[in-house]
């Protein structure tokens, strides 16, 4: 700096024309600014290693990463129990008692006495059908349905006809075949009206090969209200 201001003291007085200075010749003066300039405008070592760091620095700068987006996962939502309907029970159809039933201690098995002349060649079911004050019912159907053996049945008989009072008031008889024979729930009894009208249920009954089993007597009883 005292060089630079030397030198401007220096210009100023050439300019004003004034010499305070010894006389030199215009080469030596020229010489001489040159010197100076040079010297002033010549860059320090000191500004020369500022300028490398300089560049140092700006060549070792940091690269600043951009973190990567990270995937938030998606809440996956629980379905919800679906309650399975509870069943819905359909009440079943209350069945009307039918009025007639079997009498307490049907069916008995006894020989038959009814046709004493056929002997053992001969099996049947008899009896009696009552109301429900014991009054002899007639007019009711009885039908025996089945099979004894390989045959078919399927015979009916009413109460209260005459060719069955042997058996007593509102009697009825069906004869089932020529000969004792032997079955084991495969024939079934049940009282109609006479229009066909199911008046008891249909209940299964036995017989028996034998002489002395060859009448079955089933009783039937109105039941009462």
């Amino acid at each position: 700096m005292k060089r630079v201001g030397f030198f401007i003291v220096i210009l100023s007085f050439l300019l004003s024309g004034c010499y305070l200075i010894p006389e030199t010749t215009p080469t030596a003066m020229v010489e001489t600014a040159e010197a100076i300039a040079t010297d002033t405008l010549a860059p320090t070592s000191a500004a020369t290693s500022t300028i490398t760091n300089t560049a140092t620095v700006t060549q070792t700068s940091t690269k600043t990463l951009t973190p990567t987006n990270t995937l938030t996962p998606t809440k996956t939502s629980t379905p919800t129990k679906t309650s399975t309907p509870t069943q819905t029970l359909t009440p079943t159809q209350t069945r009307t008692p039918l009025p007639y039933t079997l009498q307490m201690d049907a069916p008995l098995y006894i020989g038959n006495f009814a046709h004493t002349d056929a002997g053992c060649d001969w099996m049947g079911v008899a009896g009696q059908v009552f109301g429900a004050d014991g009054t002899p019912q007639i007019n009711l159907v009885l039908v025996v349905k089945g099979k004894i053996g390989l045959t078919s049945i399927d015979l009916a008989g009413v109460s209260g006809i005459p060719a069955a009072d042997v058996y007593g008031p509102g009697g009825y008889e069906i004869q089932l075949a020529d000969a004792a024979g032997a079955t084991s729930g495969s024939l079934t009894i049940q009282v109609l009206d006479l229009n066909g009208n199911a008046l008891s249920e249909a209940y299964a009954f036995d017989t028996f090969a034998d002489c002395e089993k060859n009448l079955v007597v089933i009783n039937f009883i109105a039941q009462q209200d």
